[in-house]
């Protein structure tokens, strides 16, 4: 009998010896190529000894509040010594016994991600920044990050925006994308693991964003820390006048959320900072700041203004309790005053959130005076807290896009919504990736099926561990595939799919069901049209007559960048430009041209056109003639430890190449052959 030893949170466990306890390994399984396989567990069951009880903190007490059974608690199982790759341990009942399942490294990556969106990476500022003409011209040279690309964002071009005739394109209608694989990388790096890539796309992958720009306004907590080391020295004008006053004390930073916000700079080095939502919203609004008045005179009718209305003036008669508060106070000569207080406040529809302080009437003597100065600072230890958001506006879908010289600040969470567990499989889906966790390694390994047919030289020669005891079942293709197995990007209504865009694998099976989808991406298609002189530009309509409307499914774009002497006669291409504002930016180098399916390009993203052909060969070539052979094999704890299954197996008997599909049922605690289900490699048919 096997000697095994479990160990759950570092703890050695009490085993009684005839516990039955039973994994199944699999990667990639072919006849669901969508799926994540791991090692996974039977349940079993584990005694009540004091040891087991102490290491699982008594989870058979009602009252007790312990969160092992609640979590994915570390785990590792040797078998003479040799370790199974098991990583994690749940509980799954007590009654007379601890039930028990183990769980491999796949499942701890996965379960790390399964709830995780884009928003919550770490470093998350690398993709964040404000929405400005600069940035948007600049970021054509970006490798990473970021990248505004080439795309027709309008439902009723050619116009304003964008031409047909003339080569050139208003910054203000151009929105942003992220690099793809990047995206994955920092997935991945940030679950704990290393990432390798040894089939990356053959041309550089963009996310475009397809949410429309609008605020998210889910309920956050955002807390603003005053700028210039929290102390402001707000001065009298020299030259007198009716009176003083300081429009804009702010913020520099915000802590949590990733709602968009920007900064209008007014007066500076002084912003006022203003948490910017396209919808109605309600804020809830505390503060607590110092003013320390360091002149020997004294202040009067200090004010300080909460306002919604960002970058209007609000008269008297205008001002109402929803979306404006004023508090005026003095601050008598060489005295401090501290002030603190919340408020709610209702946006407008086109409004943020703005947060001043204005000292008006410096009154000394019945004059205005020159010399007299203010202090304000942050309370130590305090700060000014925005906090329990919510929507009110009953039209979430309706954002007036600003132009980008005001400024708006693009997140992640506000325009790329986007689960990263979805994304890693749409990513795997797309490009015919298998993914590899090498838990030991800490990797996350990204290869083609190809991989299986390049490591014939090294398949695993298991002609002499075949258990005979059994003839083998052979079993052909079911219910997942049909006759027609199709590829498919989602629909995104109203638009058309350009033609390449969806692709079929023909198989000549007649049990078959007619038509089965067997991949359905969960992005869609971007057709083009020719403008920006005779150009082919990807549409992703989110604007119509320069107004954002709706939320898009997101998209994929391959993305080049040329010069200008590769795209045009005259080596140079007039882009950019801002209106009257800022003069035409002449390009000639960096343009980052994109596309879905473009004519011209070798390289597409249409499974018809491209990918089928590129990505899916091997696996076409197993499902034409597939035969999945269950036999039984007698398998070691060593041969499971080393098992790696882009190698394939060689059988003499049968003179034939094999994928593992799956191990079923391998047992620890018994020496006895194995249920293996091993696909045939269509190599001399």
């Amino acid at each position: 009998m096997p000697d095994v030893k479990l160990y759950i949170n570092n703890q050695l466990c009490d085993l009684v010896g005839d516990e039955s306890i039973e994994v199944d390994y699999t990667i990639f399984d072919i006849t669901k190529i969508g799926s994540r396989g791991g090692a996974r567990s039977y349940e079993f069951n584990l005694p009540k000894t004091n040891r087991n009880k102490a290491i699982l903190e008594n989870p058979e007490m009602v009252n007790n509040l312990s969160a092992v059974v609640y979590d994915r608690n570390p785990a590792i199982v040797l078998v003479d010594g040799v370790d199974m790759l098991i990583r994690f341990a749940e509980v799954t009942s007590v009654k007379n016994f601890y039930a028990i399942r183990l769980y491999g490294g796949n499942s701890g990556f996965y379960d790390i991600i399964r709830d995780l969106y884009l928003k919550d990476l770490s470093n998350i500022c690398d993709y964040q920044h404000y929405w400005s003409y600069d940035n948007v011209v600049n970021s054509r040279h970006n490798t990473s990050g970021y990248i505004y690309p080439l795309v027709d964002w309008h439902t009723d071009s050619p116009n304003s925006y964008i031409s047909d005739i003339a080569r050139e394109i208003e910054v203000s209608a151009m929105l942003p994308a992220l690099f793809f694989e990047q995206v994955i990388q920092k997935t991945i790096e940030d679950a704990g693991y290393v990432y390798v890539n040894n089939a990356p796309a053959d041309e550089v992958l963009l996310l475009p964003c397809s949410v429309t720009p609008k605020r998210k306004a889910n309920a956050a907590l955002y807390e603003g820390k005053l700028s210039n080391s929290e102390t402001f020295f707000l001065q009298d004008p020299v030259d007198g006048g009716l009176f003083s006053y300081f429009w804009g004390l702010g913020f520099d930073t915000i802590v949590g959320g990733c709602s968009n916000f920007w900064s209008a700079f007014l007066n500076p080095p002084f912003p006022t900072f203003i948490i910017y939502y396209g919808n109605k919203i309600s804020f809830k609004v505390e503060w607590n700041i110092t003013i320390i008045n360091t002149s020997p005179n004294d202040f009067n009718n200090i004010t300080l203004v909460m306002s919604t209305d960002v970058g209007t003036t609000i008269l008297p008669s205008a001002r109402n309790s929803n979306n404006y508060y004023e508090e005026v106070f003095s601050c008598p000569a060489g005295q401090e005053v501290n002030l603190q207080g919340s408020v709610t406040l209702i946006t407008d529809s086109r409004a943020g959130l703005q947060f001043d302080i204005n000292y008006f009437r410096c009154w000394i003597g019945g004059l205005y005076k020159n010399y007299a100065s203010l202090i304000i600072q942050q309370k130590a230890g305090s700060s000014v807290v925005i906090s329990d958001v919510q929507v009110l506006q009953e039209n979430p879908n309706v954002f007036y896009l600003d132009t980008p010289n005001i400024d708006s600040y693009i997140t992640v969470g506000g325009m790329w919504d986007y689960k990263q567990i979805e994304v890693i499989k749409n990513y795997c889906l797309l490009l015919g990736l298998m993914l590899i966790v090498d838990e030991v390694g800490k990797r996350i390994i990204f290869e083609k099926f190809d991989k299986v047919l390049s490591n014939l030289s090294l398949a695993y020669d298991w002609s002499n561990i075949i258990d005979e005891s059994e003839e083998a079942e052979i079993v052909f293709l079911g219910a997942t595939y049909g006759q027609e197995s199709n590829f498919i990007w989602k629909s995104d209504e109203p638009e058309a799919k350009p033609a390449g865009t969806d692709g079929t694998i023909h198989i000549d099976n007649k049990n078959l069901k007619t038509s089965v989808d067997v991949v359905v991406m969960d992005y869609a298609s971007s057709y083009s049209k020719i403008l920006l002189d005779r150009m082919q530009v990807p549409t992703i309509p989110i604007f119509t007559s320069g107004v954002a409307e709706g939320d898009l499914t997101p998209r994929v774009l391959y993305h080049k960048k040329y010069t200008g002497a590769e795209l045009t006669p005259s080596g140079d291409l007039t882009y950019y430009r801002s209106g009257t504002l800022i003069p035409h930016l002449v390009v000639s180098d960096d343009i980052p041209v994109a596309w879905f399916l473009n004519t011209d390009k070798e390289n597409n993203l249409g499974f018809a056109n491209n990918i089928l052909e590129t990505r899916y060969t091997a696996l076409e070539a197993i499902i034409q003639r597939y035969k999945n052979l269950k036999i039984l094999v007698r398998l070691s704890a060593s041969d499971i430890n080393q098992i790696d299954f882009t190698v394939p197996v060689f059988i003499r008997k049968y003179e034939s190449y094999f994928y593992i599909s799956s191990i079923k049922g391998f047992s620890y605690t018994e020496s006895k052959s194995t249920l293996v289900e091993l696909v045939k490699l269509n190599i001399n048919g």
